[in-house]
């Protein structure tokens, strides 16, 4: 039994090189690990080459989810960028949505399209596959995300971000900062 028994793990680019040698360290702790490539013949072949239990793709995500990220993943403009679907499971589903500052406890996943590219001359495309990419997957998702994974220019979404838990914060932040010294990253306004 390996320490990893029961656990998945999406690792990109692990078809081959570094990547493939990542997935093949944690399937060999008893992973589940969804191998994924921007060739996807070579992605089936490692799946088939790496002993354990490996998966091309995992969960129930919508055929039009899929769909959306079939379309953009091949299209990733630089080769820093990433997609990652984390599933959201376990003991946070036991826990009211009002109980905690997280209130999307119904989600199943959390999609994060990272962005990072060297050069600042391509700025203008990566910035636009980022955005064109989340507005295609938003009819496919809850609204609102993980504030731990929002970015800077995400301040427009913070209401969704916390869902129900919105109110709740706003007077909480009223009650013991009603300056708004605590101000950056996703701000939530004194109510």
């Amino acid at each position: 039994m390996g320490v990893l028994d029961g656990k998945s793990a999406i690792v990109t680019g692990s078809a081959r090189g570094i990547g493939r040698a990542t997935a093949e360290l944690l399937v060999a702790q008893g992973a589940q690990v969804l191998i994924n490539d921007l060739d996807g013949d070579i992605a089936e072949q490692a799946a088939g080459e790496i002993a354990g239990e490996t998966a091309v793709f995992a969960g129930d995500l919508t055929d039009e989810a899929i769909a959306v990220h079939n379309e953009f993943g091949p299209r990733m403009p630089a080769v820093n960028s990433a997609m990652h679907v984390y599933p959201v499971n376990g003991a946070c589903h036991d826990v009211a949505a009002d109980a905690t500052a997280w209130g999307h406890r119904d989600a199943k996943y959390a999609t994060v399209i990272a962005g990072m590219w060297p050069d600042p001359a391509d700025n203008d495309k990566n910035i636009r596959w980022v955005r064109d990419y989340y507005a295609a997957l938003a009819p496919h998702s809850l609204s609102g995300g993980y504030v731990n994974f929002a970015s800077g220019d995400d301040q427009a979404k913070v209401h969704d971000n916390f869902g129900a838990s919105y109110a709740r914060l706003a007077r909480v932040k009223r009650e013991y900062d009603p300056g708004n010294l605590f101000h950056l990253c996703q701000n939530i306004t004194p109510a």
